[in-house]
């Protein structure tokens, strides 16, 4: 990711955004897509066509997140 995430961070992010999306991400997610706009192509890509207002995404996505990105 262009924020360098290190292993912890990268699987943390994988983790909440697969619970987000209600998908089952690989572990290498993060790294397999180096960029946020390529991580958010690939999760696009995944969820296809379905309407947001028909998927079923929690409000909320707990993190235990510990890095900055800035």
């Amino acid at each position: 990711m262009e924020a360098g995430l290190d292993s912890l961070g990268a699987t943390e992010l994988q983790a909440s955004l697969g619970a987000a999306f209600g998908l089952q991400l690989p572990a290498t997610a993060t790294i397999d897509h180096p960029t946020s706009a390529a991580l958010a192509a690939y999760i696009g890509a995944l969820l296809g066509d379905t309407p947001a207002s028909q998927r079923a995404l929690p409000s909320s996505v707990p993190c235990s997140c510990t890095y900055q990105i800035t």
